[in-house]
């Protein structure tokens, strides 16, 4: 039964490096079911990335794939304080959108959702490049933008839509160079560096190293699996 879901999800998800799925909720958790599909030289990443966040992770080989599947246990908290990619991030706020500060997620004026690190259009950037290397080595990619962009990194802030920090969240030309200069990591590190002296500013929580770690193993993952460049 478990090998005929693997390979129904495989035929049919569009975001197919990652599934999540909120399987039970209490007061204080709930429970996120996780399947990982990579390719098999990623496997040691994909653990590592996994075991960062749950106990046991179980892996199977499923034609050229490995498929891993764990359960994250994500605890009730502020939408600042959740890390992950853009999908997990979108499924924990359908899950929490009814329950205190996760009630502003929607607003326009302020967190509008969870908020790509590296901006979509960036995004979109990346990826025609990303085809335009396969074409020149006489190959294709085979994923979409749409699966592309929603495994990126991404976070909840109260600020993300404010035109008064449009600069930090919404800086096409910086991140562009930081790419082709410092690579996928030297976005995210300079993204966390400037929004923390935004969140000392107005006084509000940083994200701490253990945030930033793991959103950076996810993001690993992520570049590694899309054939970004990670690190220059």
């Amino acid at each position: 039964m478990r090998l005929a879901i693997i390979l129904l999800f495989l035929a049919t998800n569009i975001y197919s490096q990652n599934l999540f799925r909120v399987i039970g909720k209490g007061k204080n958790l709930m429970n996120i079911s996780r399947t990982t599909v990579v390719s098999k030289d990623l496997q040691s990443v994909a653990e590592t990335v996994l075991k960062d966040r749950s106990s046991e992770v179980v892996v199977q080989a499923v034609k050229k794939e490995i498929i891993l599947q764990t359960v994250i246990e994500q605890p009730v908290c502020l939408p600042e304080e959740v890390p992950g990619g853009y999908n997990y991030l979108r499924t924990v706020s359908k899950e929490m959108r009814c329950e205190g500060e996760w009630k502003k997620v929607v607003d326009s004026d302020g967190y509008n959702g969870a908020h790509h690190i590296i901006n979509k259009s960036v995004l979109e950037v990346i990826y025609k490049d990303l085809e335009i290397r396969a074409r020149q080595s006489g190959s294709t990619i085979d994923f979409t933008f749409d699966e592309f962009q929603s495994n990126a990194p991404a976070v909840f802030h109260p600020f993300h839509n404010l035109p008064k920090y449009k600069h930090i969240f919404h800086n096409r030309e910086r991140q562009l160079r930081l790419y082709y200069s410092e690579g996928v990591f030297g976005c995210v590190e300079d993204y966390f560096r400037q929004i923390n002296q935004v969140n000392v500013l107005e006084g509000l929580q940083l994200y701490d190293r253990e945030f930033m770690r793991t959103t950076l193993l996810e993001t690993s993952l992520w570049a590694h699996h899309y054939g970004l460049f990670w690190k220059m």
